[in-house]
């Protein structure tokens, strides 16, 4: 799951990863890390990057269509 959202939002508040982290009390790898989708944040920090962010939980963790393997049935 690729959570571009995170990545974008966070930049439209002008964070840098490393101050993302700080917020929530995490390292900058692991911001790193969601934004790649190697992981995703348990359900404290998403309501947590929710609330500094500004934005709901399930736009933070979208997929971009171009980033879906789902088959038509």
């Amino acid at each position: 799951m690729a959570t571009t959202n995170i990545k974008k939002e966070r930049i439209n508040k002008s964070l840098t990863q490393l101050q993302l982290a700080k917020k929530l009390g995490v390292s900058k790898q692991t911001i790193c890390d969601w934004e790649k989708g190697r992981s995703v944040p348990s359900y404290i920090k998403l309501k947590n990057l929710s609330e500094i962010l500004q934005k709901p939980i399930d736009y933070l963790l979208e997929q971009e269509a171009d980033d879906t393997n789902l088959s038509k049935e």
